[in-house]
């Protein structure tokens, strides 16, 4: 990124050199040293564009004034357009990577937790609301996070530790979301289980996913895969949640729930990790990036 901001400055100096050259010869100079035409089109260019104003080459003519101050106007545009978009680059990866590394330690990946820990907790502890509105925080500044993407498609060419890795962090939270709609009883738990604040993060977190899948080469993986992790996954989490106690649907209705909604949105999280290098189907280690294969 700093490399394209030096060459749009590289090719504005050589531009404004050109236009000057013609006119080099007419220069007046305090120095007593003599000086190629080339060499003064070349450094009446380059400290007018960097606004430093030295004056010891002075154009005469209205051509060349109007062309260096015109290389001037550029300059100053340029170096502020520069500062302004790397420090605004830069503030949203920050946002994003912090959003990720807030909800990798709420699930508990460091601790070798995962979604379905964080269900049976809020279950036995009686806390839905305070799921819900965790649920509520991260889906806003996930949505500052998605108008980033938008604004800066270049944002994932920066590989993050798995830690604070979106992709990641937002399978997770979709495998959360998912189970709170498919798994859990509606009447038991209604806030998590049928409100809004799920479905509605669910939403936020596809249309991540959906801004993101055009930009990147498509890795396939094959639905017999997907569906076996589908399965996989909904049996570990049936298993314990009702091994906790915890008030669930009907196992044949909330599998159905479970892999229709999962439908929408694994193989283009799967296919996405899988293109940055992460790991997307077993578990993933804390602070390395593992590379997997379809």
């Amino acid at each position: 990124m700093p490399l394209t901001i030096l060459m749009w400055a590289a090719i504005l100096w050589l531009a404004f050199s050109l236009l000057l050259l013609p006119y080099a010869a007419s220069f007046q100079s305090t120095r007593s040293d003599p000086l190629p035409d080339w060499f003064k089109a070349f450094y009446i260019s380059g400290y007018s564009m960097t606004t430093l104003g030295i004056g010891d080459l002075v154009p005469s003519g209205k051509a060349p004034r109007l062309v260096i101050v015109l290389a001037s106007a550029m300059g100053f545009i340029l170096i502020t357009v520069a500062v302004t978009y790397l420090l605004s680059v830069y503030a949203a990866l920050e946002r994003m990577s912090a959003l990720a590394f807030e909800i990798h330690h709420f699930i508990g990946r460091s601790e070798g937790m995962g979604p379905v820990e964080v269900l049976k907790r809020a279950a036995q502890t009686r806390t839905p609301d305070e799921l819900s509105n965790w649920l509520a925080s991260t889906a806003s500044g996930l949505a500052q996070v998605v108008q980033s993407e938008d604004e800066f498609p270049l944002l994932h060419y920066f590989h993050m530790p798995d830690e604070r890795a979106m992709p990641l962090a937002l399978m997770d939270l979709l495998e959360l979301t998912s189970l709170c709609q498919s798994v859990l009883d509606p009447e038991a738990y209604p806030v998590v289980a049928g409100g809004l604040v799920s479905a509605g993060t669910q939403r936020i977190v596809l249309r991540y996913f959906g801004t993101l899948t055009p930009r990147y080469a498509h890795v396939e993986v094959s639905e017999a895969r997907l569906a076996h992790d589908r399965q996989w996954r909904f049996d570990a989490a049936w298993n314990a949640l009702d091994l906790a106690g915890i008030k669930l649907r009907p196992r044949p209705d909330a599998l159905e729930r479970y892999v229709r909604l999962r439908q929408q949105w694994d193989a283009h999280s799967v296919s996405l990790c899988l293109q940055f290098g992460y790991p997307a189907f077993e578990a993933w280690p804390v602070g390395v990036v593992v590379h997997s294969e379809a």
